[in-house]
């Protein structure tokens, strides 16, 4: 928003507002700027604080995120698959990126966590499911064959696959949950159900990816029972805003 707002206006005039300072001991000011653009219709604002270090030498701190319109703009998401997926997410969701999961050399995996640990939403490149217990499969050749498998493990209960649309790509929504209440010491880095615990569902879905270098993105809404349906809720957004930047 330096240059101009969300949908491209630019900005026709600023004002930069002391609203305290200076105080000793080293003199801080904090400020409030605001841009304005369409005509004064839409206000991009924000505040900063000027203070003195120990050499005497002024700096220059950001405070408050940006705002638009007294709105606080969701970020873009870029890192999955060297920026063939993205997707947008508001800061009531901190994001976890890791760990060292790579596909054809491109990080693979960010999980987002909402008042953790109410529950998170995870997205992953070419999962895999559990077998075995604690065991991971291999990549499945599409997104039907990976929820087929997830049917058929014994160690999870799964509703009948729904087809749906994610960021306008071919995608298979589901509902998951542990049929017992084993859990595993392994840590699974590419399974899909690698999260999920006795007493957590699971909205899943998985995306045929277009053209990618990866063949499925699974996104996983998780969260205890409870709290799922207002989890799922608040992830909606978020599911809108996915884009495929492949092909």
């Amino acid at each position: 928003l330096l240059y101009a707002t969300s949908t491209g206006a630019t900005y026709e005039r600023y004002e930069v507002e002391l609203v305290s300072g200076p105080e000793w001991p080293s003199d801080p000011r904090r400020f409030n700027a605001r841009l304005f653009a369409e005509n004064g219709q839409t206000v991009v604002e924000s505040s900063f604080t000027v203070e003195r270090d120990a050499a005497g030498r002024w700096g220059i701190e950001i405070g408050t995120e940006t705002l638009e319109n007294g709105q606080a703009l969701a970020l873009l998401y870029h890192d999955i698959l060297g920026g063939e997926v993205t997707f947008l997410a508001d800061k009531t969701w901190e994001a976890f990126f890791g760990p060292s999961v790579e596909a054809n050399g491109e990080p693979a995996d960010t999980t987002l966590f909402r008042d953790d640990p109410d529950g998170h939403l995870q997205v992953l490149a070419d999962p895999r499911t559990s077998v075995n217990g604690c065991g991971e499969g291999l990549i499945a050749a599409n997104a039907m064959a990976l929820a087929q498998s997830i049917l058929s493990n014994t160690d999870f209960e799964a509703t009948t696959p729904l087809a749906v649309t994610i960021g306008g790509a071919p995608a298979l929504q589901m509902d998951v949950v542990k049929a017992n209440e084993t859990m595993c010491d392994e840590w699974q880095p590419l399974a899909v159900t690698r999260n999920l615990e006795p007493g957590s569902q699971m909205r899943l879905y998985l995306v045929d990816i277009p053209e990618g270098s990866a063949q499925i993105l699974a996104v996983a809404i998780v969260a205890e029972g409870a709290l799922f349906d207002s989890v799922v809720e608040a992830a909606a957004p978020i599911l809108g805003s996915f884009d495929f930047h492949t092909g």
